[in-house]
């Protein structure tokens, strides 16, 4: 019985040691940090200038007129464009239909890009590409192109059409040319 005491006091004796020699040894540690990594987003941004709106009278059915925009890419990531055209007759009875869109040219070198639309009418988007859908314009920050769109009065247009007015307007919107990105819902 002695010596299973003496061994449970030798294995408690061994474990205090074993303790008391592990916590006298130092260790030493330290830490860094990096400098601030700092990401800043990118913008999307698109201007239209116009060396001043098109003024057009004795306007006739049939009649052909090309309205020239200049496009900036005012942000920092290049763009994708697609738009429409806005119009209202000064006379609400009217119909927009005797109006539409039928070609679109960009001033861009070799390249020749044309109307990709889904429908002619006012309204209706279109994309500006190089072969339907494929080869958009793309717009590099800071590059600007002319674009031309072509428009067309019906020749239908009758006698309640005379002295009255069109008003036009172009609106684009810009998604990043990165694929998987979205069209803005409204513009």
């Amino acid at each position: 019985m002695r010596s299973k005491k003496a061994l449970i006091v030798t294995a408690i004796l061994g474990v205090v040691a074993a303790l008391s020699i592990g916590a006298t040894v130092a260790y030493f540690s330290g830490g860094a940090q990096s400098s601030v990594n700092v990401f800043t987003t990118g913008t999307m941004a698109v201007e239209i200038n116009q060396d001043g709106p098109v003024a057009v009278s004795d306007v006739l059915p049939g009649s052909i007129y090309p309205i020239s925009f200049t496009v900036t890419n005012t942000g920092t990531n290049p763009i994708f464009l697609k738009g429409y055209l806005q119009g209202e007759w000064s006379d609400s009875e009217l119909s927009s239909q005797m109006l539409s869109v039928i070609g679109i040219s960009v001033a861009n070198g070799s390249t020749p890009y044309s109307l990709t639309q889904f429908g002619e009418a006012l309204g209706t988007e279109f994309l500006v590409t190089a072969d339907d859908q494929i080869g958009m314009l793309e717009l590099m920050p800071g590059q600007s192109e002319e674009i031309t769109l072509t428009v067309a009065f019906s020749e239908a247009m009758d006698n309640q059409y005379q002295g009255k007015e069109m008003s036009l307007a172009l609106h684009l919107a810009a998604k990043q040319s990165q694929p998987g990105a979205d069209w803005p819902a409204e513009y």
